[in-house]
């Protein structure tokens, strides 16, 4: 019998650790690999080539906090958000910033969702 219930609250123990599981780490190209980046927001379309800039927009990128809110669709539904292409070489990879409840984010799509700096989301935004 104590095994038995030894057993059911491992399990339980189990089951609610794997509830609050962190999205893992961002996965970017390298910034020497990135052609462009291209963000756009309320249509219109800002565009980075310069090498400092892309710098800058990745490490903010790759600094950015996983949270435990999974990323379940291809774009983040019934939010304003700024569309982010990354243009390299091999093709295009997207994601998305946005704010909500007063924190910005950026998503990237089945992968995770991050928290950003409210300044990395204004150079977003600009």
């Amino acid at each position: 019998m104590k095994k038995s219930i030894l057993l059911l609250f491992t399990i339980s123990m189990l089951c609610l650790s794997a509830c609050g599981k962190k999205a893992s780490p961002i996965v970017l190209p390298k910034p020497e690999q990135i052609q462009s980046i291209e963000t756009t927001a309320n249509g219109s379309t800002t565009t980075y080539t310069d090498a400092e800039q892309i710098q800058s927009i990745i490490s903010g990128f790759l600094e950015s906090e996983p949270t435990d809110i999974e990323s379940v669709q291809d774009a983040p539904q019934g939010k304003d958000y700024v569309k982010i292409e990354i243009w390299q070489e091999a093709g295009g990879s997207t994601l998305f910033a946005y704010e909500e409840n007063g924190i910005p984010y950026i998503e990237q799509p089945y992968q995770g969702i991050y928290k950003i700096t409210p300044a990395q989301y204004e150079q977003l935004t600009e």
